[in-house]
């Protein structure tokens, strides 16, 4: 990944003189393009024959890939506001994995930016896609790829949660399998900057900035946001199962519209803590 502390001075010279004419286009949904990198025959190119499953058409393995990763790109492309097109590099390829747990798919911005033009926040790091957004225009000099994405091509071996594989309907009737569209949503989130760039193992940030996101990033047992800390008490935050929370108004806001007030949660034995195990749970309107 490629740290950028600024622009050059050709693209801040264009970014000004579009700003005039950026508002036209600031609310137009957002394109997004995927660049498949598997060779023939593996992984979206898998010719392997499939029967058309839960809305999608595909007749091959590869196609049917395809299709439900368009399908959730349109589904953030809806939702996103930027005009400046995001390009994912996207391929299936063994990731880490044993007969009872897998890493499903991984994914990640490939450059990240700080104090440009646009940046809400000075001294701060934004993920490629969303510095992009905030710029109105491309604003690496080595323009390319934004998102980076990775999906596990040995999901449901023996070796690898073994009898579970990636349900590509696009209906969310995954029933004992795992919805690829979800775990498309989800990972492409990551990409575009839900995100931190601090090194969870040591606390470090990286090229000495925090990104955008350790901004409202609370450890619940300190009260402390991650940026307001030292680089131990960082590493020791993120080893806390039940110990962050997001602070950022809108999402705070939103709250009420998309999870329900459940009653408290007791949990027993090994794992409880000192505070008797009593955690509040919320089930989400967009699944348990």
């Amino acid at each position: 990944m490629k740290f950028n502390k600024r622009p050059s001075l050709t693209l801040v010279a264009a970014a000004l003189a579009l700003a005039c004419g950026a508002a036209g286009s600031a609310h137009a949904a957002a394109t997004i393009v995927i660049n498949n990198l598997n060779a023939p025959g593996v992984g979206f190119n898998d010719p392997t024959p499939t029967v058309p499953v839960g809305g999608n058409t595909g007749t091959t393995l590869g196609q049917q890939r395809l299709i439900a990763f368009t399908h959730a790109a349109n589904i953030w492309g809806a939702t996103l506001t930027t005009s400046v097109p995001i390009v994912i590099n996207a391929q299936f390829r063994p990731l880490s994995c044993t007969a009872t747990g897998a890493v499903l798919g991984s994914a990640g911005a490939t450059q990240v930016f700080a104090d440009f033009p646009g940046a809400p926040k000075a001294g701060t790091i934004y993920s490629y896609a969303l510095a992009n957004k905030l710029y109105g225009s491309e604003i690496s000099d080595t323009p390319g790829a934004q998102i980076n994405a990775n999906f596990n091509s040995e999901l449901g071996k023996p070796n690898c949660l073994a009898g579970s594989s990636f349900y590509l309907g696009l209906d969310a009737n995954e029933g004992s399998n795992i919805d690829f569209v979800a775990t498309l949503l989800h990972e492409m989130g990551h990409g575009l900057g839900f995100q931190t760039f601090t090194n969870g193992a040591t606390g470090a940030r990286f090229a000495g900035y925090p990104s955008v996101w350790d901004h409202n990033l609370l450890d619940n047992t300190t009260n402390k946001l991650w940026i307001d800390m030292t680089n131990a008490e960082r590493a020791a935050s993120s080893l806390k199962p039940s110990g962050l929370s997001w602070t950022g108004a809108r999402v705070t806001a939103a709250v009420p519209s998309v999870l329900a007030a459940t009653p408290q949660l007791r949990i027993i034995g090994a794992g409880a803590q000192a505070a008797g195990g009593l955690y509040k749970i919320g089930e989400a309107d967009f699944g348990p």
